[in-house]
């Protein structure tokens, strides 16, 4: 990685000062400077080639004894070299086809691609996210905006319920904390719901027992939620059984967010796929 980070600066310094010779560092004459910049980016493909294969070699040593680092290692992979025909066969391979398209907002490794997501309400558990509200509603978004066509999921289960209304969901179309469209559990019962604006109340669209479910679930379990995000509607789903298509709340596009209220849950992965 230095070797890399070398490698950019020095072709920064060919790019912004042509005069210099980056193998000699003596000035280059005139007729040199194509030469010498094409030497430069001709080092520095190959030294971004040569990461990238290193990481699918690390994704293809780990996809079997822990997925979620060989996923982190082909994403590092598109991340250095987008279109990476071997990072596609192996994320093929694991079944994670989307993978160059998916946005981590949340694996294990931190917070950094959330605001407000402060003490004590939110923070790391082990490797889990938890969200935290004995006594109040806490809401956190995302730095990104997500616009158009995506789709949202998060895994996640109750961890511990307190006094008073308990409701944890996973929100999409957030545009600053005003209208949204949200999927979780309200006092136990899975809910989908959508908020048109600031002032406006929530209004919920569908709500079941997931212990009505086939097989039954409790809320302690591990369960997928997610929210498509296509066109005008979203389509929401539990564990890939999809609930209920509702309209957008009246943008397309805003942030990700999380809420929590009178309960804790822990989350081990957030992801966002762009369409």
């Amino acid at each position: 990685m230095r070797f890399l980070l070398l490698s950019l600066g020095l072709l920064a310094v060919a790019l912004m000062v042509p005069s210099l010779d980056l193998l000699s560092g003596e000035p280059a004459r005139a007729d040199e400077k194509p030469a010498v910049q094409k030497r430069a980016e001709a080092d520095l493909r190959a030294c971004v080639d040569k990461h990238a294969s290193a990481l699918v070699t690390l994704a293809k040593r780990w996809r079997k004894k822990d997925p979620a680092v060989a996923i982190r290692a082909l994403q590092r992979a598109f991340d250095l070299r987008p279109g990476c025909s071997a990072a596609e066969k192996v994320a093929r391979q694991m079944g994670v086809p989307d993978l160059e398209r998916t946005v981590l907002l949340f694996d294990g490794s931190g917070l950094a691609a959330w605001r407000e997501a402060a003490l004590p309400s939110w923070r790391m558990d082990g490797v889990c996210l938890r969200g935290d509200a004995p006594k109040d509603a806490y809401l956190t978004l995302t730095y990104e905006r997500f616009e158009g066509d995506y789709t949202v999921r998060m895994e996640a289960r109750v961890a511990e319920e307190y006094d008073g209304p308990s409701y944890f969901a996973l929100g999409g179309d957030a545009n600053d904390e005003d209208g949204r469209v949200e999927i979780g559990l309200n006092g136990g019962i899975l809910n989908v719901s959508r908020k048109s604006g600031k002032d406006e109340p929530s209004e919920t669209l569908y709500s079941s027992n997931p212990a009505d479910l086939r097989p039954p679930l409790k809320p302690t379990d591990w369960a997928w939620y997610e929210l498509r995000f296509e066109g005008n509607e979203v389509r929401a789903f539990f564990n890939g059984r999809h609930l209920i298509d509702v309209s957008r709340a009246g943008a397309t596009g805003g942030y990700v967010t999380l809420v929590t209220q009178h309960v804790a849950f822990l989350v081990r992965r957030i992801e966002v796929v762009k369409r």
